[in-house]
């Protein structure tokens, strides 16, 4: 529903008071410019718009007229139109004014005036309105700090909101990145734009990685120990801790390995990313930032006997630990976006198949075939 203001209190908002008035200043006005000026004020004063604007644009067109007059005339319109609600009207006729380009002097009022009519034309559409964003942008290239940007932000990431919960991942991240290329003053709002383009590339990484382990699936169960009804990985690696294994320092050489043991889970969870996503793309997977993935521990298990090795021209005591976890495969799929994010923050990850299964670490060496009975 339109909006009818009253155009007296208008015309003064802005300047345009009586004609009379103005020609004082300017000392060139005609009469028949003033008395045109007058009937104009009296027809929008008594809603009587189209007679208004016919009046306005006789003004504008008088022989003789100054470019003052012009204006006023143009302004004129403008305010009628805003006077009866038409603000699409009203940013035309201001539009209009602006591209003249003999209205230089007067562009600082048009620029204000114009952007917010923009605003309101904007609040009047709603977010759904496809008219909204050229609307918009249209506000901040009159005014780069423009509150447009920011209603503009709003809009580009609901329809990115719209087309994740669709699951059209590409064209929402298309519309998150809009959103976040506006760069708004509004920084919880520049946050949550991060957060939803962060999960647009997560959800379309996963699927599109999905569909490998899916390819894999036999493979994966004899290999790595994958539970395809449950999707998760069973994994287990051993460790060596210095020490000799007795009942009074079994607990300490537990506490002591856990650490060891929970380094080489890391860099067995990234050799596996490795081999089934290939990723990172480049170079070897930093088990550094496997550190904080959530994996379920298993079974920890410290051997019962420890082995007497060779150790730089030193005879030592070695004890092994084993390290059991479970990971899930969705768990997996987001450690290896994140693991790709901080290794290249520029670049989006593209999941990819792995040509070879990349090899195994070598076992660790010097541990001498005799065994010694656990001290007592």
């Amino acid at each position: 529903m339109q909006q009818t203001h009253t155009l007296p209190s208008a015309l003064k908002r802005l300047g345009l008071i009586t004609l009379s008035a103005a020609c004082l200043q300017l000392s060139a006005c005609s009469p028949s410019s003033e008395a045109l000026y007058e009937q104009a004020r009296k027809a929008a004063e008594a809603k009587n718009f189209d007679e208004a604007l016919t009046l306005f644009e006789q003004m504008k067109r008088e022989e003789g007229a100054t470019l003052e007059q012009r204006y006023q005339a143009g302004f004129g319109s403008a305010e009628v139109h805003l006077a009866r609600g038409d603000i699409k009207a009203q940013a035309a006729a201001l539009e209009a004014l602006l591209q003249d380009k003999s209205m230089a002097p007067y562009r600082d009022t048009l620029v204000i005036k114009l952007e917010d009519s923009y605003l309101k034309r904007a609040e009047e559409l709603g977010l759904g309105d496809p008219q909204l964003i050229p609307l918009l942008r249209k506000a901040i290239e009159l005014n780069p700090q423009s509150k447009a940007r920011q209603l503009l932000t709003e809009r580009y990431m609901a329809r990115g909101l719209e087309e994740l919960k669709a699951e059209r991942f590409d064209e929402a991240e298309q519309h998150l990145i809009s959103a976040q290329e506006l760069k708004s003053a509004d920084a919880p709002l520049n946050a949550k734009v991060a957060q939803h383009l962060r999960e647009a590339r997560l959800k379309r990484y996963m699927k599109r990685a999905q569909k490998i382990i899916d390819a894999q699936q036999d493979e994966l169960a004899q290999r790595v120990g994958y539970n395809r009804s449950e999707q998760r990985f069973s994994l287990s690696i051993e460790v060596q801790v210095e020490g000799r294994v007795s009942r009074r320092n079994a607990e300490e050489l537990t506490t002591k390995a856990t650490p060891l043991a929970e380094a080489a889970m890391s860099a067995r969870v990234a050799q596996l990313l490795k081999e089934l996503l290939n990723e990172p793309n480049e170079g070897e997977p930093n088990a550094s930032l496997v550190q904080s993935t959530s994996w379920t521990t298993g079974a920890v298990t410290l051997a019962k006997r420890s082995k007497r090795v060779k150790r730089d021209k030193k005879r030592v005591w070695l004890t092994s630990m084993s390290y059991e976890a479970s990971l899930s495969l969705e768990e997996l799929l987001r450690l290896a976006f994140r693991v790709h994010e901080q290794s290249s923050p520029a670049a989006e990850p593209a999941a990819k198949p792995a040509a070879e299964p990349a090899a195994k670490p070598a076992a660790e060496p010097a541990a001498e075939p005799a065994a010694e009975p656990a001290a007592q």
